[in-house]
């Protein structure tokens, strides 16, 4: 018999994430019931069930991703699923302030209120996540006491009274010294073991305030805020990368690989048993498919 032709796929530009080309040697793996097939056509689209299928209804397969670490799961090549569900929101356990406070402020003698601007030197917004995935805005003040200390008062979503969480002492350095946590049950206040580590309650659950990295020089106040939690997302767009690592993108920030296209190859190609619409099956002569990960 004649050689089959195994036609490079179409790399022609294409707006639709699941067109995917194959350069090289290789098949995509396809299901439809239990009809396993081989093809090298690579127009996919997603069905209702977030199943990656050809025109004609073929799952495209490989191996799935494990949800939270995003490891790839090898073994048998599965259909893959882009799912539209909602990413889970994940609650801040921890908010950095980078901050740089100005050491020409003047000491304010009179007692703290949140609602009187003159009785604090600075504040700073910032916005952190519940388990429920809730934005809440945490304000801090920063009251310049004596020279190098500054007292810290903070409220959660503007809840009266704002209040004492500690204070910073600053070396000549312009970095942190000292640091002490107040206890309003108390009204004691106890060096902290860490450096400008408080904590805050938000719904009840702690979260902890890293102030370690604060500085003070004669420069005006900045601060920079980083945390580490992030409300729910819905899903923005999904792509398919050149090593067939298949990434969704959520409106949250956040990103998570969901599986990988394998291909397969055979010992010989001219074997295969050609069944229409670009379409094989393997075959005794053409041997057992050999799934990879693609490269």
């Amino acid at each position: 018999g004649g050689r089959q032709s195994f036609s490079q796929g179409d790399v022609s530009q294409s707006n639709n994430p699941l067109d995917i080309a194959i350069s090289g040697a290789g098949f995509f793996r396809i299901e439809n019931g239990d009809k396993v097939a081989y093809t090298r056509s690579g127009q996919f689209s997603l069905n209702k069930d977030g199943e990656i299928v050809n025109i004609a209804g073929d799952k495209l397969t490989g191996f799935q991703a494990d949800p939270e670490s995003g490891m790839i799961k090898s073994g048998n090549p599965v259909p893959l699923i882009i799912s539209q569900a909602n990413d889970a929101p994940k609650p801040t356990s921890k908010a950095t302030l980078e901050l740089m406070l100005d050491s020409r402020s003047p000491v304010i003698t009179a007692p703290f209120s949140a609602s009187d601007p003159t009785t604090y030197t600075h504040s700073t917004t910032s916005t952190v996540y519940t388990a429920q995935g809730k934005e809440v805005n945490v304000q801090t003040f920063y009251v310049k006491t004596a020279d190098n200390d500054w007292d810290l008062y903070s409220w959660a979503g503007g809840a009266e009274p704002a209040g004492k969480l500690g204070s910073l002492t600053f070396g000549t350095d312009g970095l942190v010294a000292s640091t002490t946590t107040y206890d309003p049950a108390t009204d004691t206040s106890t060096v902290a073991p860490t450096k400008g580590a408080f904590t805050i309650t938000i719904d009840g659950t702690p979260m902890s305030l890293d102030l370690g990295d604060a500085t003070q020089y004669g420069s005006k106040f900045t601060v920079r805020v980083s945390q580490d939690g992030r409300g729910v997302g819905q899903l923005l767009n999904y792509s398919v990368g050149e090593d067939g690592m298949i990434t969704v993108r959520y409106n949250n920030g956040n990103s998570k690989v969901l599986g990988q296209v394998v291909l397969a190859n055979f010992r010989s190609l001219n074997g295969l048993q050609p069944v229409g619409n670009s379409q094989w099956l393997e075959s005794a002569a053409s041997g057992s498919a050999e799934i990879n990960q693609p490269g």
